[in-house]
């Protein structure tokens, strides 16, 4: 493999072009020599994003006049990429640079912008992809290359607004109009449209890898390629602009409900169309692109290296940072770079405390055993939000100024040890986990994901089992004891200090702090749900229920939370994963609190468990409590 390559000059930018050859047979064996080109000369030639596969070179081709191994995938892809009569000068990564050279690919991955920024176009490939790489919806190579070649032509009807098209849209919602009562005018894909346009823009492979992200907002141009069908991606960027037109199209879900298809079909194709945008505003000078947006925003796509996942999308970054690609790094010391890089520029533990990229304990415990990450660092690899279908509602909150628990800045540079990367925090114990009665109660339980779902003796009986486990005949009579009784951190109801604890003091949609005229609402609507008669009518139960103000917070929040009290008496909302003894902690430079596990036979060190909500120390109590010396401040290392 290596002979065919000399080493590239970094000092001119040079890099390997693949000229491939032509032949009139499309099964005629691919054939091609390597060229080489400084990117500081001009040079016509087109890239190509395509979804590598499996990372095994099998494939025999031939690259001057020697024989030359590449993927599975590629060995599909190429045939359908070369001209009868003239021969085509591209880039294609795994060809044009040595992927058994470390030192190289770590000098030529920062250049990866430049060469989709220089290229003519870039062809990016939907498929055939070898079965390795996609087996197809259908288990049928042919119908899968069908459906791609027509959703590609149903794309271009669409943006092209084709009568014959749009006449079948709107039939498809008069039908639905007719049966639903609706009023207002939409276009309504049915399944098989938007089958077709899923497989296009949602499903096939290569939307899901990292590199292609950056890639396709790169280059000038873009084809999408599905056998010898194309598509222009200026005709989808058209489309997603043309308002209200764009707007109009509509997806039926299940139970009948209407949705907007930017919430799925278009979804990936719109950020990808607005990562194409803000390079264009960078390149003005109009607008920063920071890590954490850009991460944030392509946290779906995957790579086969877990390092690819930062050095895959450091070319749309254009604010300065000190990552630099160095493949002789671990990924658990990569991604601690980052954690510190964002954690100095922002002055607080926003990436520890508000860490998108999470996943169920089981999952999460696993990655990090593979990448052999330090507690307190994110997890990159991790893709656990569907921001449509769940809401981000394993997320304590998406608006960041929601809660301020600990102090606005933690000091920076942050202290982080080079051997085991570990990180000095500072941090007040505000209590200890107690006994977690019902583990299960609220997450993982598909039967009791919604509120209705809920009756009101559950939610009884789940308080009664923490507040009145030695008096149980309190809950049960019928005066409710419990309702006159005090939370102690708040001096209010502890009914009251209850529900707002389970709907974390929000109301939602947008996320929002509850005002006292909320609250004094709900309470009433609180109290006839935990009341006697709600035990036997289960009408007045739902009546009560959609009077709440923070109802939509509350069905959030049983997705991924359980109720629990700490053992000195605070409420709290607290992720699985979550043990009886761990300690509750507000950090400097948190703006919620944490939950940490003491590391046995080290005095100081704690591994970082999760977040928690806990009812009175959401916004600078226990900072409070540090000046008034009810509490104190002590130094730890999260390893």
């Amino acid at each position: 493999m290596e002979p065919v390559y000399r080493p590239l000059d970094p000092e001119i930018k040079e890099i390997r072009l693949f000229k491939l050859h032509a032949a009139t047979a499309f099964d005629a064996k691919i054939r091609g020599h390597i060229s080489y080109m400084s990117l500081n000369d001009p040079c016509q030639y087109e890239a190509l994003s395509y979804r590598w596969g499996a990372n095994d070179f099998t494939e025999e081709i031939e690259v001057d006049g020697q024989p030359f191994y590449v993927t599975k995938n590629l060995a599909t892809i190429l045939p359908y990429l070369r001209d009868e009569t003239n021969e085509k000068t591209m880039w294609i990564d795994a060809l044009c640079i040595n992927q058994s050279d470390m030192a190289e690919r770590s000098q030529q991955v920062p250049l990866m912008k430049e060469i989709y920024t220089r290229c003519t176009t870039d062809l990016a490939w939907l498929g055939p992809n070898s079965p390795s790489v996609d087996p197809g919806p259908m288990g049928n190579e042919t119908q899968d290359i069908d459906f791609l070649v027509r959703g590609l032509n149903l794309m271009r009807n669409i943006a092209e607004k084709d009568d014959e098209t749009l006449a079948g849209l709107r039939n498809s919602w008069e039908e639905y109009r007719y049966r639903r009562g609706k009023d207002s005018a939409k276009l309504v894909l049915r399944h098989e449209n938007q089958s077709l346009l899923d497989t296009v823009l949602l499903h096939a492979p290569i939307w899901d890898r990292i590199w292609v992200m950056q890639e396709l907002s790169c280059a000038p141009q873009v084809v999408l390629l599905a056998r010898n069908e194309s598509l222009k991606w200026d005709v989808v960027a058209k489309f997603l602009g043309d308002t209200p037109y764009s707007d109009a199209f509509h997806l039926v879900w299940s139970h009948g409900e209407l949705r907007s298809a930017f919430d799925y079909t278009f979804e990936r194709a719109q950020l990808i169309q607005h990562q194409r945008s803000i390079v264009q505003d960078v390149e003005a000078g109009k607008y920063t692109s920071t890590c954490l947006d850009v991460l944030a925003r392509f946290k779906f796509a995957q790579s086969t290296d877990p390092r690819d996942k930062i050095y895959g999308l450091l070319g749309l970054v254009s604010e300065e940072h000190p990552i630099k690609v160095d493949y002789n790094k671990t990924v658990a010391q990569v991604f601690a770079n980052l954690c510190q890089f964002l954690i100095d520029s922002s002055g607080t533990l926003d990436i520890i405390c508000q860490n998108p990229w999470q996943a169920d304990e089981t999952q999460r415990q696993e990655q990090r055993r593979i990448n052999e990450l330090p507690s307190w660092v994110a997890d990159f690899t991790m893709k656990r939000y569907s921001d449509i279908s769940d809401r981000f509602s394993a997320f304590l909150f998406a608006q960041r100024g929601i809660f301020n628990a600990g102090p606005k800045n933690c000091e920076v540079p942050c202290r982080i040890s080079d051997d085991r990367l570990a990180i000095q925090v500072k941090a007040v114990f505000i209590g200890t986990i107690g006994q977690i009665l019902q583990p299960g109660y609220f997450d993982g339980n598909p039967e009791r994901s919604f509120w209705w779902d809920i009756p009101a003796s559950a939610l009884r009986q789940c308080i009664q089992m923490y507040i009145d486990a030695k008096s149980p005949s309190s809950v049960k009579d019928g005066n409710f004891a419990w309702h006159r009784s005090l939370y102690e951190p708040t001096g209010e109801l502890a009914i009251e200090a209850y529900w707002r604890t389970l709907a974390m003091d929000c109301k939602c949609y947008p996320i929002q702090r509850l005002s006292r005229e909320d609250i004094i609402a709900d309470s009433t609507s609180f109290n006839e749900i935990m009341s006697e008669s709600a035990l036997d009518n289960e009408e007045e139960h739902l009546m009560s229920h959609h009077s709440l103000i923070s109802r939509h917070m509350l069905v959030r929040n049983f997705q991924h939370w359980t109720f629990v009290i700490s053992r000195n008496g605070l409420y709290c909302m607290i992720r699985l994963g979550v043990k009886d003894g761990d300690i509750l902690a507000v950090l400097d430079g948190g703006k919620v609190p944490v939950v940490l596990r003491p590391v046995h036979g080290q005095g100081t060190d704690y591994t970082f468990v999760g977040v928690a909500y806990v009812h009175g120390y959401m916004d600078g109590e226990a900072n409070e409590a540090v000046e008034n010396g009810k509490l104190c401040t002590r130094e730890l290392f999260l390893v």
